[in-house]
């Protein structure tokens, strides 16, 4: 009998269902195909377990595992493959057979099988990695036609259909789930209040003061925001009741036509339960430090378990997990110590971050604070040991300060000091190069340097596939500059017939754009040039070359031409930072830039008359002259390594790009100072 008639419904136990001989492998079915589940196929890939284990994979939805933590982007534009960790074509290659759209309805411990509503499988080892499932509060009206629940690519599909036609909505939860549905509301371009029954905002990251930051950072975002308050019921409203009218059990009400419950989630463990597996006293499956459930065949990772008390609501804890996981799987001997939790996430574009202790009321502790109208941190201490930090707004030294409470790091009194100064405990940011190798790069993944730097080492050409491989910088982004550092400073090897990973074998396709740079850069370098022979060289007659003196009104149109044309070369680079305007090749705005920087030269030249002025007039052209040599250098670079790895361009980009800038800060004071002299005084 083959093990395909197995899958189709035989009962058998799992002694007769296996293949014998040297090549027999063990079968592990894996429940859930959300991000979790996705990180153990990932990590036993990696390991390469496929040899020795036969991995099917079962999950509910009809999508393979997705982001879910950026499924906020579908009402945004995104389109559902844009979210997508792996298609079906990954676990295919990978040899993992992956049935989707399939409900799992019992396991037979005794006979190890796993019974879904299409086919029978048996397992030698089973992973529950069911997730959560959203928790609906009571309330009476929460099953009314336009209230919705906010957890799947399904749930947004149905919010976006029906709220296309809409104009206000209601999220009930202040949590990280109902901050995160506000956003995808905003996005589909309707009005909408936040209901949260605790006093403040994100109670489980943020303290209290953070959580009030928060709220009046969000308030300023055109998002209303009510906390204390508890719905007691939604009843229909308006002439034909196709509303909704929330009704506070405080008194007093909002109306809304769309309303979105994301007041929080609970552990999927029906079919744990069902099972017989113990449960903890928050119904999560209680497993060891090896991810056994009570079962010892059976494993279980994610938000559905429960680890010496703790549930895990975020997608790192779980990441650590099937690391441990996939290690014993295949014959390591790990443990899963639960570490402090890190939460640094973007909140409706309001940074948002935290570590271990929140509020810092435990006997024992003390607090220090850091206030500015767009910043505020907090710090916990005990026994002058960090053990615990929360901010709202950015704070670039945060990684350092999370690894710090990660190792119940000694602080000192003057350290504390500056930090009440200045909103930092560290006189100066620790290079990447001196990092340890255990430090945590990436709080979100917990990704730490020794883990970025075994990827490079391994064949990662580049820190895009550097990240791709460890999943750092996969969550809030912030950790991109200090991995692409740790990359740089790596030399990595490749083994003799194996392409590195992240390498494009192909040759680039030219980029007209870049070309198209790389000679505009020439042409405002020979103007620069010859600007700077005419100006220095004392035998030229300048007279004879521009014997007409211009007049006030040609001045003041070349003056201001010239002031206009490098005002919008120097809004260009915003399209870097502003998401309306970045569109387009990036080569095709810089060889924009730089025909307008190359513009700029006639104008100046036609407004000068080639006389360099004096004084402050003769400061200005200098500066002028510097910014154009400099830029065009610097376009000249870009152009002659298009195609280049970064790795190997990056240092010399960076310099020219910084000297540009550089040479950039004077010129509108000197500008400005000018246009007050000719024309005001």
């Amino acid at each position: 009998m083959s093990r395909d008639d197995v899958d189709e419904g035989a009962d058998r136990a799992p002694s007769a269902l296996q293949l014998q001989g040297p090549c027999a492998q063990k079968t592990v079915v894996i429940v859930g195909n959300g991000m979790t589940s996705w990180r153990l196929c990932h990590e036993l890939v990696s390991n390469r377990a496929g040899a020795n284990l036969r991995i099917v994979v079962i999950g509910q939805e009809e999508h393979p595992a997705y982001d879910r933590v950026r499924l906020t982007s579908l009402l945004a534009g995104a389109s559902i493959d844009e979210l997508l960790l792996a298609g079906r074509e990954w676990y295919s290659r990978a040899g993992i057979e992956l049935h989707l759209g399939e409900t799992v309805i019992a396991i037979d411990r005794e006979r190890r099988l796993v019974r879904s509503d299409r086919r029978t499988i048996a397992y030698d080892e089973l992973v529950l990695a069911t997730g959560s499932v959203p928790w609906v509060p009571p309330i009476p009206g929460a099953d009314r036609p336009g209230v919705f629940v906010y957890r799947t690519i399904a749930d947004l599909e149905a919010i976006r259909r029906y709220g296309s036609r809409r104009r206000r909505a209601l999220v009930v939860g202040g949590g990280l789930l109902g901050l995160e549905a506000a956003k995808a509301v905003v996005d589909l371009g309707l009005a909408v209040d936040v209901i949260e029954s605790f006093p403040t905002l994100m109670p489980r990251q943020l303290d209290t003061e953070g959580g009030e930051r928060l709220a009046a950072c969000i308030r300023e975002l055109d998002v209303a925001v009510h906390t204390g308050k508890r719905i007691a019921a939604i009843i229909p409203d308006g002439p034909e009741g196709g509303g909704h009218l929330a009704r506070f059990a405080e008194g007093g009400g909002l109306a809304a036509d769309l309303v979105i419950i994301a007041a929080g989630v609970r552990p999927a463990t029906g079919l744990a339960r069902a099972a017989g597996l113990e449960l903890g006293p928050q119904g999560a499956i209680v497993v060891d430090d090896e991810l056994r459930t009570s079962d010892a065949s059976i494993y279980a990772v994610g938000e559905c378990v429960t680890r010496a008390g703790a549930t895990f609501g975020l997608v790192a804890p779980g990441y650590q997990m099937v690391r441990v996981l996939a290690g014993n799987l295949v014959g390591k001997e790990l443990r899963f110590q639960p570490t402090s939790t890190t939460a640094r996430l973007k909140v409706l574009g309001v940074e948002v971050s935290s570590i271990g202790e929140i509020d810092g009321a435990s006997p024992g502790t003390s607090t220090e604070t850091y206030r500015r109208r767009d910043a505020y941190r907090k710090v916990i201490v005990r026994s002058g040991c960090l053990t615990g930090a929360v901010a709202v707004g950015a704070w670039p030294g945060f990684d350092r300060v999370a690894q710090a409470v990660t190792e119940r790091e000694r602080v000192s009194v003057a350290a504390l000091r500056r930090f009440r100064r200045r909103g930092e405990l560290w006189a100066a940011p620790v290079a990447a190069g001196e990092l340890p190798e255990t430090a945590i790069v990436c709080s979100c993944m917990q990704v730490t340097r020794g883990q970025i730097e075994a990827a490079r080492r391994s064949g990662c050409v580049d820190a895009r596939a550097v990240c791709r491989e460890t999943t750092a910088a996969s969550m809030c982004g912030s950790c991109r500059p200090v991995v692409e550092e740790i990359t740089a400073l790596v030399p990595t090897t490749f083994a003799v017939g194996t392409p590195p990973r992240g390498l494009v074998l192909p040759p680039p396709r030219p980029d007209r754009a870049g070309y198209a740079l790389t000679v505009l850069s020439g042409v405002a370098l020979l103007a620069a040039g010859l600007l700077v022979t005419v100006g220095l060289a004392p035998f030229l007659p300048v007279d004879r070359l521009l014997p007409t003196e211009p007049t006030r009104t040609f001045r003041l149109w070349t003056g201001f031409g010239a002031l206009a044309l490098a005002t919008l070369t120097l809004v260009l680079p915003l399209r870097k930072r502003w998401r309306r305007l970045a569109a387009g090749s990036v080569s095709v705005w810089r060889a924009v830039h730089g025909l307008l920087g190359a513009s700029t030269v006639g104008l100046v030249v036609a407004h000068t008359g080639l006389h360099f002025g004096s004084h402050l007039n003769h400061a200005l052209f200098l500066d002028y002259l510097a910014v154009i040599i400099v830029g065009a250098l610097a376009g000249i670079v870009f152009g002659a390594t298009l195609g280049l790895p970064a790795i190997a361009v990056g240092r010399l980009r960076r310099f020219w790009a910084r000297l540009h800038l550089a040479m950039l800060w004077p010129l509108p004071v000197l500008a400005a100072l000018h246009v007050l002299a000719a024309y005001f005084y």
